[in-house]
């Protein structure tokens, strides 16, 4: 009956928090997740940002680009789960996702697996803008960044609420490649 229960709260969950987060907090109670800080860690960090977003959303109803920003979204997180990366956060039109995170780091599989989520990135963003065409809405550009390198891995914020982030100049880096 108890893992009845959760399993609609865990689905709720993994609307809020990658799934990987729920996963980790939820088979390892006592991870250092439970709590503010993190460890060091060998990571791959990927920023992709949308190009003309801004000029786009001026021109557009709220509610129209809200959806097309959840069409894009959607596309783009099946992307980074698919290749076995965390979505670490939406930040305004942009995405940020990590790899060695949560599992144990294979450095080589990370890298790859990244690389081919931004090969894939831009495959699903060139048929989005097909669809869009088709209603005569501009198409999107985008720019990707990663980076390898270490960082802090974890909790950053307060005890009413956290993040599970990563922070350091490989995320710097990451974010400065893609601009």
């Amino acid at each position: 009956i108890e893992r009845r229960e959760r399993g609609p709260m865990r689905a709720t969950l993994e609307r809020y928090l990658s799934r990987d987060v729920v996963r980790e907090i939820a088979e390892n109670p006592d991870s250092y997740l439970q709590s503010l800080g993190g460890q060091r860690k060998e990571m791959v960090v990927l920023f992709s940002d949308l190009k003309g977003f801004t000029s786009a959303s001026e021109r557009l109803d709220p509610a129209e680009m809200v959806t097309l920003l959840n069409e894009y979204f959607g596309e783009m997180v099946e992307v980074v789960f698919a290749y076995s990366g965390t979505l670490d956060k939406f930040i305004g039109d942009a995405i940020m996702a990590t790899w060695g995170g949560l599992r144990p780091a294979n450095r080589e599989e990370d890298a790859v697996n990244a690389l081919l989520a931004a090969l894939k990135m831009k495959e699903r963003l060139a048929a989005i803008n097909e669809r869009r065409a088709t209603l005569g809405i501009t198409p999107w550009g985008s720019g990707i960044g990663i980076s390898y390198g270490p960082a802090i891995f974890g909790n950053i914020g307060s005890h009413q609420r956290m993040d599970m982030t990563v922070i350091g100049d490989t995320v710097n880096l990451a974010s400065r490649i893609e601009g």
